[in-house]
């Protein structure tokens, strides 16, 4: 019966470890986006319906050529 623990130890520990490589690749590759709603009594009517957009942490990779999925 210690055989097929150690068996299902070493089974579960790998599969766990591939779950976690494959869920930091995903992350790394994947994009996020997140949207806020701001409204501020500083900020004039003029900028009424502006939309900014702030693009970070690619870390030097392509998302589609020239980036089109971004």
């Amino acid at each position: 019966m210690k055989k097929a623990s150690k068996k299902f130890k070493i089974l579960l520990l790998s599969v766990i470890i591939a779950g976690m490589a494959i869920f930091c690749i995903w992350q790394n590759n994947s994009i996020v986006v997140t949207k806020f709603d701001y409204s501020s009594p500083k900020i004039t009517d003029g900028f009424n319906g502006f939309t900014i957009a702030h693009i970070s942490d690619l870390h030097n990779k392509k998302f589609g050529k020239n980036q089109v999925k971004i």
